[in-house]
Parts: structure tokens; C-alpha cells; sequence
């Protein structure tokens, strides 16, 4: 009698992960669930026991790129201005890991996949004793900048592109310039850009609060009627 091959039991995090080296090697649009099928050793169908479609796999995967940030282990900051530049170099690097599937995240905004991560950096202002008018001016500041120049690399290395082509000095001599007297890697740009930001902000939060209102008086004894 010929036994039984047991079925290889895979759990929903380890097809995520497998969606996400297929992405890693063949990018998204040619991204397909048998890839993901082959490197578990399973049929393409056992997959749609974790997942309803490959809509829901995809969808993820561009969480699990925001959670291995969460879990890149930072060092405390008394400065809350470098607590929120330390947190956004954790979410640039876990991307650039996987360039490739940055783009599922113009598709899946990041405040609709982790919204606990806002409600954590609304608390950490909070605890700075950042006035609470502020936060939300704060985090979309983060957010415009973050997005912007980790998606626009990120797309950029997936496509096999320079983030600035080859050019000739003398026609482009101010951008030459510049790029000479600031001789900082990617990251290094990205996190000055941050401190940047935020110190302007913090020099604003300064003069913003506004001075507590003045009590108002108590009214006094009515004067008695003269006979």
C-alpha cells in the first residue's frame, strides 16, 4: 500500500513573504500567484485558502513593508524632532529593500494599511508635549515628504534608473554645483531633508501656542440704590 503524502501545510505570513521575493524578482507586473505557488512547493489553488484573490495577497504585501519597519529596532531619542526622522529612515530602508513592490503602495496608501502607526506618532507628540493643534501638520509634512522622495527612488531603482542621468556640467552648471558641494548618499539627503523640516516646524510650534486667555472677572456687589 503506498502512503499518503501529507499536505504541506503553509501559513498566511509565509505566502506573504514568498508573494513579496516573487516580487522582488520578477517585479509586479509580471507577478503572478503560481510564482508564489512554486516557491512553497504547493498548488496554485491552496493559496486561496488564506486568500480571497491575488488582490488580497498583493494588499499584504504592501503591509508587511510597513511592519518591518515597525520592527527595525531604533535607538530612544530625548529629541522627539529625531525620534520621527529615526522612524521615517526605518520605513525608507524597509522599501529600498523591495523596490519593486514600493509601487503597491500609490494603490494601498500607507494610512489606510497601518492606521496604528499614526495613532503611535500621535501619542509620541503627545508625551513630547508637542501642542496638539500641530500634530496633524506634523504628520502630513512627514508624510509628504517621506512618500514622495522614498517612492519616486524606489520606482526609479526598480526601472534600472539613475535618480539623475548622466548630463554634461556645462550645460547644467548649477546643478552641478550643487551636487558637488553636497556630497551626501541618498539617505543622508533624505534625513537632512527631514531635520530641515522639522526644525522650521519646531521654530514654529514655538510661536504658536497661544497665551492662555485671562480669567475672566468675578462680578462685584451691585451698588445699593441711594433713599
Amino acid at each position: 500500500m503506498k502512503k499518503k503524502n501529507n499536505p504541506i501545510v503553509v501559513s498566511r505570513d509565509t505566502a506573504i513573504r514568498a508573494a513579496l521575493d516573487a516580487i522582488d524578482e520578477y517585479g509586479l507586473e509580471q507577478f503572478n500567484m503560481n510564482m508564489v505557488a512554486e516557491r512553497l512547493s504547493i498548488r496554485a489553488p491552496s493559496l486561496y485558502y488564506h486568500f480571497k484573490d491575488k488582490l488580497e495577497l498583493l494588499t499584504e504585501v504592501a503591509r508587511i513593508l510597513l511592519l518591518d519597519a515597525d520592527q527595525e529596532k531604533t535607538e530612544p531619542s530625548a529629541d522627539w524632532k529625531e525620534g520621527l526622522v529615526a522612524t521615517s529612515l526605518a520605513v525608507r530602508r524597509s522599501i529600498m529593500r523591495h523596490p519593486n513592490a514600493a509601487p503597491l503602495l500609490l494603490s494601498h496608501p500607507p494610512r489606510h494599511l497601518a492606521l496604528s502607526g499614526y495613532e503611535r506618532t500621535m501619542k509620541y507628540l503627545e508625551k513630547a508635549g508637542v501642542p496638539a493643534d500641530q500634530h496633524m501638520r506634523i504628520v502630513a509634512g512627514l508624510d509628504a515628504i517621506s512618500w514622495g522622495s522614498i517612492l519616486f527612488e524606489a520606482v526609479a531603482v526598480s526601472l534600472g534608473f539613475q535618480l539623475y542621468p548622466v548630463y554634461d556640467p556645462g550645460l547644467f552648471p548649477a546643478l552641478a554645483r550643487a551636487k558637488k558641494l553636497s556630497p551626501l548618499s541618498d539617505e543622508e539627503l533624505f534625513a537632512g531633508t527631514m531635520r530641515t523640516f522639522l526644525a522650521g516646524l519646531d521654530t514654529q510650534i514655538d510661536t504658536h501656542v497661544a497665551p492662555a486667555a485671562p480669567k475672566a472677572k468675578k462680578p462685584g456687589p451691585k451698588p445699593r440704590k441711594k433713599t
